[in-house]
């Protein structure tokens, strides 16, 4: 099991994904305090248990909330995550709770190609074109040489035939004109990012 990519799923106190972790922060994270409380505990998912020692994943037993110390003592199942130290082998979590934080944290999408392109619908912001994606490109509208940002509002979906002919050109150089301004995105609830259920414990708060 490859550690560096061992991410950890983090709920709020009333259970809604907040965000996504290492398992290096959610360990120290579970063993933190804050005013002498836990800051947080793991949570022991346990599935249906066969008769030839594997698990039914599709059916879910108990889920406990656990303080580090309980967590030390968890059994290692044959599918769990764990990281060794001197003196012995520990479970990773695949799921934490925190439990003095009942909010939603709201995030701002960055400016990345994807997000541009679904902002403005795969549609050529110069031509009203509707392309597939292998077609597009991202234009800045005023050039990067010209001082121009890598910014919800200087970049816009545009064919890549007329972003090939722009160059570094101003619009009005090029003889172009955006059928619409470019609007940067609203934050979103974090949960909202959290699309992918990179574990199986994760499908039970994600919603599908």
């Amino acid at each position: 099991m490859n550690l560096k990519s061992y991410n950890v799923l983090v709920l709020n106190s009333v259970w809604m994904p907040i965000g996504i972790t290492n398992y290096q922060k959610a360990l120290i994270c579970l063993c933190s305090e804050n005013n002498g409380l836990p800051a947080a505990k793991a949570l022991d998912i346990q599935y249906k248990k066969l008769e030839d020692n594997s698990y039914d994943f599709n059916e879910v037993i108990s889920i406990q909330p656990l303080s580090f110390d309980e967590w030390l003592n968890c059994e290692i199942r044959n599918f769990d995550g764990v990281v060794k130290t001197a003196n012995r082998s520990i479970r990773l979590p695949n799921v934490i709770l925190t439990l003095q934080f009942s909010k939603m944290p709201m995030r701002k999408p960055r400016a990345t190609k994807t997000n541009i392109l679904q902002r403005d619908n795969f549609t050529c912001q110069y031509t009203g074109q509707k392309l597939p994606r292998a077609k597009l490109n991202i234009d800045h509208v005023l050039a990067r040489s010209k001082g121009g940002k890598e910014d919800w509002l200087n970049l816009v979906t545009c064919s890549k035939d007329i972003n090939s002919k722009k160059g570094n050109k101003s619009n009005e150089e090029a003889g172009l004109t955006l059928i619409r301004k470019p609007f940067a995105l609203l934050g979103m609830p974090a949960s909202a990012l959290i699309k992918e259920a990179r574990m199986k414990e994760w499908e039970i708060f994600l919603h599908k």
